[in-house]
Order: structure tokens, then C-alpha cells, then sequence
């Protein structure tokens, strides 16, 4: 049949780099408790739009697609730093643990484990764009100031929208 049931919803046109640093550290600190903590710190920097937009996505369209550095910039999708903590209990039941459990009861009841995680992100990008919304003309703000200084970073204003200039 046509194109053999494939198909191609966008050409290959963008570039993406993705650098980061890992840390784990695991400790058994009992016969049946676990603890795990791990950070990620990275960066995620692209220059064109995003198959995932229900993610995140870049301002307006290409500015020129002869010259994709002009879109180079922070991924929408970037998380940069990530913590996350796990806990692991080995419950006292079964065949060997404190409430030793044989044949069906040990099948159901034995070898439980309670778990927990915890894990903290640092989000991704807030999009700052024109006011004109136009497709074809994409304008994108310059930044006048640094945002974050004296902002009240509430969840009605995080940053300073005065200090973005067309």
C-alpha cells in the first residue's frame, strides 16, 4: 500500500546537545532497610521546535530556516537539577524474618516490602513571547534587566515582565 503503512510527521531539522552530571549513593543501613538519594544536574539546549509540545515548546516559528543558530536556546523540556530520595523497609514476615510464615501463608503474607520516594524538580522554562501571536513573523522579546532581582516570586508574579522590551 502507500508508504507501506509509514509515515513521517517532520523532517529532521533540529539539533539538540544534552550535558549533565549524576550522583548516587545507596546505603543498606540495616538486614532490611535500604535508603537511596540521587541528584541530576544538566542542561538541555536545542535549536527547533518540539515534537512534545504538550511539554513545553519554543516561541513562534523558525526565524530563518537557513540559519537554525539563530533558534539555538534553552529546551523547553529542560529540567535542570532533579533530587530525589527512596527509602526501602524489608517487612519482618515470611520464610527466615522474625514472623516466620511456611507453605500458602508465607506464598501471600511473607516477603512485603514498604517503599517510599521522594523527588523534587526544578521545572522547566517559562516562554516569553510577543504579543502579537502571528505564526509567520515570530518576535521575540529582548531582556532589559535581570527578571528575577527584585521580583516578589509569588505564583501570581515570579519574575519582572517590564524588564522584557520588543
Amino acid at each position: 500500500g502507500y508508504n507501506a503503512g509509514v509515515g513521517i510527521s517532520a523532517g529532521p531539522l533540529a539539533d539538540s546537545v544534552y550535558h549533565s552530571v549524576q550522583l548516587k549513593l545507596e546505603k543498606r543501613m540495616t538486614q532490611h532497610f535500604t535508603t537511596l538519594f540521587s541528584f541530576m544536574g544538566g542542561k538541555l539546549i536545542d535549536d527547533g521546535n518540539n515534537l512534545l509540545s504538550f511539554i513545553g515548546q519554543h516561541a513562534g516559528n523558525l526565524q530563518d530556516w537557513r540559519n537554525l543558530n539563530l533558534e539555538r536556546s534553552l529546551d523547553p523540556q529542560d529540567v535542570s537539577h532533579w533530587i530525589s530520595w527512596q527509602a526501602s523497609y524489608d517487612l519482618p514476615i515470611g520464610a527466615g524474618r522474625a514472623l516466620n510464615l511456611q507453605g500458602r501463608s508465607n506464598f501471600w503474607l511473607g516477603g512485603w516490602t514498604v517503599n517510599s520516594v521522594l523527588s523534587f524538580g526544578s521545572g522547566v522554562p517559562i516562554l516569553v513571547s510577543g504579543a502579537t501571536n502571528d505564526p509567520y513573523f515570530p518576535q521575540r522579546p529582548d531582556i532589559t534587566c535581570d527578571a528575577a532581582k527584585g521580583a516578589p516570586h509569588t505564583t501570581a508574579q515570579w519574575f519582572l515582565p517590564n524588564c522584557y522590551a520588543m
